[in-house]
């Protein structure tokens, strides 16, 4: 599969750049999975002793088993660009909010915007003479950042309930073309209620933190968006 991905420079430049890990972040490929995901695991480490704080990141990519492996190597070079692009999100930030983390996911760098394109365009450079994939069809002739970005942002009768947070976002009630394989549902709806888990969790944590040392961090990121949580 990786001489397919030689046949590009940016795929084999991303497949290059994923080999080399560092003591704070690990890498991982773990083929026959039910659905291509990426997942990024930040772990934090406070001494006791010193009060000096370490993290940890491990990106784990999960691959689909497909019966062609052109369908695999498309997922591949999509997970990669979430992989090596992405910037590492830290739940514990204390200005993190919904509209940061839905905008972030889709169109930050490594989003899944980035990610559509950045496969779609391998596709479209190929020779091969099937080039049907569920993704990338309705883009081959015309391939447009602007586009993708459109289309991940069609969430159809889910707009309402998202206008109710006044999230700024250019959401319409166009018919979903994209939805996402963790959350089954539109993007901005998954990353919706994925935020409200991630917050909550975050929480938890931090509270706990206070509980057993006096974490100024922890005590910002509680004032700033654990007591006004639900309301996002």
């Amino acid at each position: 599969m990786t001489r397919l991905l030689d046949k590009s420079p940016h795929p084999r430049e991303l497949w290059t750049k994923f080999n080399q890990e560092t003591f704070q972040e690990t890498h991982h490929i773990v083929f026959g999975s039910p659905v291509s995901r990426t997942d990024a695991v930040l772990t934090r480490s406070l001494s006791p002793v010193t009060g000096e704080q370490t993290t940890q990141r491990e990106i784990t990519i999960y691959l689909k088993k497909h019966p062609k492996i052109e369908s695999t190597a498309l997922d591949l070079i999509h997970e990669l660009v979430h992989a090596v692009l992405s910037k590492p999100l830290d739940p514990y930030t204390p200005d993190l909010n919904l509209r940061g983390y839905i905008t972030q996911t889709l169109e930050g760098p490594g989003g899944e915007i980035e990610a559509v394109y950045s496969e779609c365009q391998f596709l479209k450079d190929q020779a091969w003479e099937n080039k049907k994939d569920s993704r990338c069809e309705r883009y081959l002739n015309k391939l447009s950042r602007a586009q993708i970005r459109a289309d991940f942002y069609r969430v159809g009768e889910h707009k309402k309930m998202l206008d109710a947070h006044t999230l700024k976002i250019p959401i319409t009630s166009s018919a979903p073309i994209f939805i996402s394989s963790t959350g089954n549902a539109p993007y901005p709806v998954a990353l919706y209620y994925e935020y409200q888990e991630i917050n909550r969790q975050a929480c938890e944590n931090a509270r706990r933190r206070i509980a057993s040392t006096q974490d100024s961090e922890a005590s910002a990121m509680i004032q700033a968006r654990c007591v006004s949580h639900r309301k996002e």
